[in-house]
């Protein structure tokens, strides 16, 4: 690999990481955030602006990120373990400080990766059942925050095929999951008496969001283009694997594409668009990763750093003199 570096796993580095990512994410005091609760397609939707949202922003971030980095090392995706997935989780958040504030957006990001964390489990399991409904129920909790979640519900049952644990039951259990998270907080809402709406604020897909501030527009190439190669990393790291690993890819893999899907629900509403870089994090630091921890090129991964850094600095100095 390029840098030895990124196949690191030590408390220090997760503190010299977060470090980094606190000093990326510092214009997020600086910033008046263009969200509005009932522009979210979700019951529990909320933010919080001031020093309190950004304080629980970056403290989602953090926690996000080490779930990302504790899920792919559990699963030896890298292996040897790397701190590499929650730095550039925090990096790539960073490069749109608004981002932090979507509370809701980075809960439903949780509950995505716990739920990838479960399906993981499938392959090297006989029945399986407590594990698809376990992953459901995360993805059902995620549609509270962000209703597109279910896209991963329907990517669930696409992983219960490929890995041979569709059945009946599985189908029931899956179905249970999905849907228990909505039922139980309607039945709270009916017990407290509380106004019950699920907010889903549709109108016509606005697309050109993202180009109409260059910044928003050079973010945007910069995250296809990191995906795009790391997809090549991905495929490539597929090819001298066992069975279980290969299945293991493939799950992430759909689950990943289910949630890029699931992202473009919010050009469908009335919040700002920016916020589909919020959502997409998880996918952009994988991938971003597998380019750091896979590529033997020092001019590539070298170049990958410097126009993250470039890219992260300029953000942080417009949105702080604006």
């Amino acid at each position: 690999m390029a840098f030895s570096i990124f196949k690191k796993d030590q408390p220090i580095h997760y503190l010299v990481a977060t470090a980094i990512i606190v000093t990326a994410t510092c214009a997020v005091w600086f910033l008046q955030p263009n969200i509005q609760e009932s522009t979210f397609p979700s019951l529990l939707s909320f933010y919080l602006d001031g020093a309190l949202g950004a304080s629980l922003g970056l403290a989602l971030t953090l926690a996000t990120a080490f779930l990302l980095a504790f899920v792919l090392n559990r699963h030896e995706q890298l292996k040897p373990a790397s701190f590499t997935p929650y730095l550039l989780f925090g990096i790539t958040l960073s490069l749109l400080p608004e981002n932090l504030f979507a509370n809701s957006l980075q809960l439903a990001n949780a509950c995505f990766i716990w739920a990838c964390y479960k399906l993981l489990y499938l392959p090297s399991q006989k029945i399986g059942g407590k594990i698809v409904f376990e992953a459901s129920f995360m993805l059902g909790l995620g549609a509270l925050f962000y209703w597109p979640s279910y896209f991963g519900g329907l990517a669930t049952i696409l992983v219960v095929l490929i890995t041979g644990h569709f059945n009946a039951r599985n189908l029931i259990l899956w179905l249970v999951g999905l849907v228990f998270p909505w039922l139980l907080a309607r039945a709270i809402y009916f017990l407290m008496d509380w106004p019950f709406a699920t907010k889903m604020v549709w109108k016509a897909p606005n697309l050109i969001v993202l180009f109409n501030n260059p910044l928003v527009g050079v973010t945007f190439i910069f995250c296809l283009l990191a995906s795009l190669i790391g997809l090549f990393f991905f495929f490539k790291s597929m090819e001298k694997t066992t069975v279980e690993l290969r299945y293991q890819k493939r799950i992430l893999g759909l689950m990943l594409f289910s949630w890029i899907i699931a992202a473009w629900g919010v050009f469908f509403t009335a919040v700002n668009g920016t916020l589909f870089f919020a959502l997409i994090t998880p996918v952009v630091a994988f991938l971003g990763s597998l380019i750091l921890y896979f590529g033997k090129s020092r001019i590539v991964s070298a170049f990958f750093l410097t126009l993250l850094v470039v890219l992260s600095v300029y953000n942080t100095i417009l949105a702080i003199s604006n």
